[in-house]
Formats: structure tokens, sequence, C-alpha cells
């Protein structure tokens, strides 16, 4: 059995050891949450149910594609992903029973190909990076060749009881692993669980996230932020030319790559961008059209609170990382999910007063 402990189920923001904290700055310069949160939340927010949302926006489209249901999960913290109740089910995997027998007899096991793998037999665990929900990701060194990663563990006693939670696991590692290779996406180096345990070993980057960047200089030039949202779109255009949505776009799940980067001159993000956390991603065929609102509210297309949605709505999200980097600000605003709401179905981005008045 692995000696890694479950982690706990209280979230905290754990900030990169020895990076100064722009967040607070900056969410005060915007009127945003000063506690920033960097994970999906189990809480309930100001009061809005995402069916109050649906009802708000007179329900679904009536596609004959559209299908599945609304998570009753709405995290409070502005930036938190409101999460998917499954993805989608033609690539639906079950949690099954230890094969064999011995001493793996009664334990389920979530991940049944990496079922027994031990995790610490390959690699040192060190300091800790972060802790969410469900666990908590560690800096580890590969025993071998010495390489740093990041391994984030998840405690499986916190995801048994809700299949969601467990379903959003075994996708994420798939899509991971479908979209292995591509130089802007996180790389999932390997997969290991244990009883108590899933381990997730990923590749480390140390440059912080894209908001930690934005949030340094409040605004970025116009040719910057091109060349950010160039590099964000023919990322995602790999995933969706590949059959997967990511349906959480915005700066926190851009990392980068450069352990010195946000001490680097403005110029220097796009090269090192890599898209991350494909926790609430969906595979997806053409023509195919998602109902569950997933996402992050300030980041949402209006199409997905409409219910009826696909690999479009990542490029608006992109859009409103493109005005955030010029316009330091957000398009769309609102102290309340409901406000937000509301602000993305209904009112227009001032480019003339936020951007072309810079």
């Amino acid at each position: 059995m692995s000696a890694v402990m479950c982690a706990g189920d209280q979230e905290r923001d754990v900030s990169t050891p020895g990076q100064p904290d722009l967040w607070s700055a900056f969410a005060a310069a915007n009127g945003m949450p000063q506690q920033r949160q960097r994970s999906k939340s189990e809480q309930v927010g100001d009061g809005l149910d995402p069916w109050d949302a649906a009802q708000l926006l007179q329900g679904s489209c009536g596609h004959s594609g559209c299908s599945g249901s609304m998570s009753t999960s709405l995290s409070a913290a502005s930036g938190s992903c409101w999460s998917s109740s499954s993805s989608s089910s033609a690539h639906q995997i079950s949690s099954r029973p230890a094969p064999g027998g011995g001493i793996g007899e009664g334990i389920t096991w979530i991940m049944t190909e990496y079922a027994r793998r031990e995790v610490l037999a390959e690699y040192e665990f060190g300091q800790t990076l972060g802790c969410g929900t469900f666990g908590v990701t560690r800096l580890v060194t590969h025993r071998r060749t010495a390489r740093p990663w990041a391994c984030k563990t998840i405690c499986k006693a916190s995801i048994a009881a809700s299949p969601a939670a467990v379903s959003d696991v075994q996708h994420e590692v798939a899509i991971l692993q479908h979209l292995a290779g591509h130089a802007g996406i996180v790389q999932l180096q390997g997969v290991y669980e244990d009883e108590r345990n899933i381990h997730l070993v990923m590749e480390l980057c140390t440059g912080g996230d894209l908001l930690d960047y934005i949030s340094r200089f409040q605004r970025l030039s116009e040719a910057e932020a091109a060349d950010i949202g160039r590099v964000m779109l023919t990322t995602l255009q790999h995933c969706h030319r590949n059959g997967v949505v990511h349906r959480d776009i915005k700066p926190e799940n851009f990392l980068l790559g450069a352990p010195t980067l946000l001490m680097a001159p403005a110029g220097s993000a796009a090269a090192v961008l890599k898209i991350s956390d494909f926790g609430v991603s969906a595979f997806h065929t053409p023509g195919e059209h998602f109902a569950e609102i997933v996402g992050t509210p300030f980041y949402m297309a209006p199409e997905v609170l409409e219910r009826c949605y696909g690999p479009a709505a990542d490029v608006w999200s992109v859009g409103v990382v493109i005005y955030l980097m010029i316009a330091g600000c957000l398009p769309f605003n609102g102290n309340t999910d409901r406000q937000i709401i509301k602000a993305v179905m209904d009112s227009e981005p001032d480019f003339q007063a936020q951007v072309a008045g810079g």
C-alpha cells in the first residue's frame, strides 16, 4: 500500500513558492473576489442553482442532438468551474472490482489498467504544490532520471460516493492520453493506482499560469495578446480536430513552463504556454451538441447557458481571455453568478472604452 496520505476535504489556495501574490492586487483593481481558488469545488455559491440558470434562460434549444443534464454543484468563487454531471456517454468508463482476487479482493479499482502500480517504486515525493477538494499535488522526482514532475494524488474515498467525480477522473486520463505528444498541452507521464489513491504524474510547469502573467502587467500589448491568442487557438484546433472539447477555457487553465517566467519581460509567455485541466472536457463527434452547463461563468459562451453548444464555445472563451489581456478587465462581469449570466446573455463588450481607449 502506498505511503502517500489521503488528501483532506478542505480546499485551500497554495501559491507557488517564491512568487508574489499578484492575484489580490489584480482582483481589487477589477472588482473580483480576493480569495482565489484554483480547483473545482462542491460548495454552493450565491444561491443560483444551475437548474435556476436554465429556467432563467428559458431552458434548452430543443436541438435533437442535445442531451445530458446539469450539475447541481456550483462553485462559490469567481474563476471556479461549474462541474459537469457526466461526459459523453459514448465514452463512459466504469469502475470495476479488482481482477483476479487475492490481495486486491474486495477493493474497487477505478483505473483498472493501472491497478496495483506502485508510484513510490518510481518516484520520490517532495513538497506540496497545491491542494484541492479531492486530492493534493506534490513535486516528485523520478528515481532513475532525477527529472522533476508534478503528481496529483486523488484520495479514492473522497470520490467513491460520486459517480460524476469518478467519471471526471477517468475521462481526464483518457483525454490526456488521447492528446499526448502536443507541445501546447500539459503531458500525462504516468497513471498509478493503489488501494487508497490514484496518482497522476504530470509535466511540471513552474512558471505560474496565464492569469498570474496578466496580473503582473495589468494589460498586455495587442501584439503580445495576439501571439498568446494564436497559441491558444492553435492548441484548441488540435484538440477539436482530435475530437476533444475543453469546456473550461480560462487563463488559470493555461500554464507557463519556464521556471522564472513571471520575472521575465513581457512578451515571453506565448512560447511556453500549455493548456491544462481537462477535468470537465469531453469527447466530441462532428454535429454533436452538448447540453451540460459546465465551465466558469465569466468565460462561458451564451450557447453553453442555452444548453446547446459544441467546439465553438471554446473559441468564445478564448475571445474573453484576449479581451482580458488587452483591456485589463473582463468583458462580462457581476457580483453574483446570476449577474454574470445576465451580462453574458444581454450585454455587449465595451471595446471602445476598455480596449481602444487603453
